[in-house]
């Protein structure tokens, strides 16, 4: 019996702390998002700008490669239709959508965007450990699976 009551409480204590479900819960758990922070290592630089305004968070993403802005991205996390959404953007003046990503699991250290459980599925997640914010993505360009990882620091 004792088999199956831990599993079963671990499941059910997993599944009470998912906020996705809630868009008011889930702004306020995303919060762990703000701030300026970022990855360098061996000429790969990554930095993730984050901001809070009144109905969302506003981000900005960039890749430099040895000094170079190689890719940048302006995100945009806010309820659309009774769901939080991850919008990301490129460009200044003509702006091209990237990704629309709902939120799929939210924890005041955890939020994920999209499906993690599929192999050939887009996501990005962030989770916040020892300090740091950890960026895992995982998109398929030209039907070939891409997956990255950084572990940033808060800058400032």
């Amino acid at each position: 019996m004792r088999k199956v009551l831990l599993p079963l409480l671990f499941i059910v204590v997993t599944i009470s702390c998912n906020t996705a479900k809630h868009p008011g819960k889930a702004m306020k758990n995303l919060s762990f998002l703000n701030g300026y922070w970022q990855f360098n290592e061996q000429g790969i630089q990554m930095v993730e700008d984050w901001k809070s305004s009144s109905e969302s968070l506003n981000g900005t993403s960039l890749l430099i490669l040895k000094g170079d802005t190689v890719f940048q991205e302006n995100i945009v996390v806010k309820e659309i239709n009774g769901k939080i959404t991850y919008k990301s953007t490129m460009g200044k003046y003509v702006v091209e959508d990237l990704k629309t990503l709902p939120l799929s699991f939210c924890t005041h250290k955890k939020a994920v965007f999209g499906n993690a459980n599929q192999t050939n599925s887009t996501y990005i997640s962030y989770t916040f450990r020892r300090g740091k914010l950890i960026l895992e993505m995982r998109d398929v360009v030209n039907g070939k699976v891409i997956h990255d990882k950084y572990g940033l620091e808060k800058a400032k």
